[in-house]
């Protein structure tokens, strides 16, 4: 178990370092991959430092020894600074993203005299905690430290969670397509990291009962970065820039004497302009202008097939339909009742299920059709359509094909659920 841990540990030390240099060097989304490439050597640091103590080397070169020790710390403020400029391509690192390594060097100037004790001291150090017994001011620091990882790493996840919804929030408001810009991978992972976290906070309360051997909680980490180590990179790697474009409300002049500037300054709040005669243009959104903008966009949509366009956003969509984003979202949101994204692929769905009934296709493959109906991959067209659906692709072609002798009869069963988009 100890040799299988040791090899684990090694081979994620191997794979971070290997990794960050490849994320370092990618030359997009420059900036969210350079800190995701900080990540990885920290965990590598981590990881690298823990199998050379599994190992029993600290006798032979006690130079490394506790240089893992703040590593977690940096863990939650590295994931959590990718997520935020991964989301957000305007963000750039600032002196207020400092303040995020302040635990991590604090207890790392709290344990500097450790680090400075001879080769002789460091080794005997080394064995007193092994074997349970380190001085009180060494016992304390651990204690302390341990706890403020756990406070850190609980924290950092919920923020990281935080921001990554919100990210999914968006871009489904503005993309019909999510390859490559979803950060549905990392919310997997951190939700991960909660566990992982939870069960070293768990761990950390049972250790005075003999519940569990001290320090389990840190094996359950190490365990998990080595793991991490693989997903972080790959899928970093992969991942292209993450930010939705910004949506810019376009604003009007209006005459402070006019009924529509009344209507808006007595619901609006004394932050929403600076200059009391600009409005903006969802303030002016009348009952009569969404019943418009929903006659164009089901023109768009039923009649010119908007959505077979596999790359249509919400700001392209709005061009057609002549009107602003902050308008056309104002009408899928009260009128539609849907976001952009589930709203544009409920068109392809259908179109999908419109061509599964007609004989003449029964030859096409799933994937034709559904690359057809503006879908970019497979993958997306499973998922989507069995949310929408309810079933699989498969399994709904299958509850509704005809029969070889309705074909015969030349019959072919038709769903009043399913309608052609067009």
């Amino acid at each position: 178990m100890r040799t299988s841990i040791i090899l684990i540990a090694v081979l994620g030390t191997v794979q971070a370092l290997f990794l960050a240099g490849a994320l370092f060097a990618r030359p997009s989304n420059r900036r969210a991959n350079r800190v995701l490439a900080a990540l990885l050597l920290t965990m590598a640091v981590y990881l690298g430092v823990g199998a050379y103590q599994l190992a029993g080397l600290v006798s032979q070169w006690p130079l490394p020894f506790a240089w893992s020790h703040p590593m977690p710390l940096l863990f939650g403020p590295l994931l959590y600074l990718y997520a935020l400029l991964a989301t957000n391509g305007e963000r750039r690192l600032g002196a207020r993203d400092a303040w995020h390594a302040v635990p991590a060097l604090a207890v790392i100037a709290w344990a500097l005299p450790i680090y400075l004790l001879p080769g002789a001291d460091k080794i005997a150090l080394f064995e007193a905690i092994r074997l349970g017994e380190p001085p009180d001011a060494v016992r304390q620091q651990l204690d302390v430290a341990g706890w403020l990882k756990i406070i850190s790493g609980t924290v950092y996840t919920a923020l990281t969670v935080r921001v990554t919804v919100r990210h999914r929030r968006e871009i489904r408001a503005q993309y019909s397509t999510l390859e490559g810009i979803t950060l549905d991978w990392l919310l997997l992972l951190v939700l991960a990291s909660a566990f992982a976290w939870g069960f070293a906070l768990l761990a950390r309360v049972l250790e005075p009962w003999d519940v569990v051997r001290p320090g389990t909680g840190d094996t359950v980490i190490a365990a998990m970065m080595a793991i991490a180590t693989y997903a972080i990179g790959y899928r970093g790697l992969q991942q292209v820039a993450t930010a939705p474009p910004l949506v810019v409300t376009p604003e009007v002049a209006v005459p402070v004497d006019t009924p529509a500037f009344e209507a808006f300054s007595a619901a609006a709040t004394p932050s929403v302009a600076d200059d009391p005669r600009v409005v903006p243009d969802r303030a002016l959104l009348t009952p009569g202008m969404m019943n418009a903008i929903e006659q164009r966009l089901r023109t768009a949509m039923d009649r010119d097939e908007a959505w077979r366009n596999a790359d249509l956003t919400l700001a392209e969509l709005a061009d057609r339909v002549g009107t602003t984003t902050h308008k056309l979202s104002a009408v899928l949101n009260s009128r539609v009742e849907q976001n952009f994204y589930d709203f544009v692929n409920g068109y392809r769905v259908r179109e999908v299920q419109r061509l599964l009934l007609q004989p003449e296709t029964t030859s096409r493959t799933l994937l034709t059709m559904a690359m057809n109906a503006g879908f970019a991959s497979k993958s997306t067209f499973n998922a989507v359509f069995r949310r929408q659906v309810g079933m699989t692709p498969s399994a709904w072609r299958d509850a509704h094909r005809p029969s070889a002798m309705e074909l015969d009869r030349g019959y072919v069963r038709t769903d009043p659920d399913v309608r052609p988009a067009g």
